[in-house]
């Protein structure tokens, strides 16, 4: 998990063994609320994989 939205750009991604979940914050109070949804988020992925996640609303 990052929120280095402009990972995707600086890194040849296609050759990690690692999936990449992009998160729309750094902050705690507004991560929170939603951090149940964040991790299965995260552990549905699979390597290689990546996704960005948008304030949910």
């Amino acid at each position: 998990m990052t929120t280095d939205k402009n990972l995707r750009y600086q890194q040849d991604l296609s050759t990690r063994g690692i999936a990449i979940l992009v998160l729309w914050t750094t902050s705690w109070p507004d991560l929170r609320p939603h951090a149940a949804g964040v991790a299965v988020t995260g552990l549905a992925m699979r390597p290689g994989e990546y996704r960005e996640l948008s304030k949910p609303t």
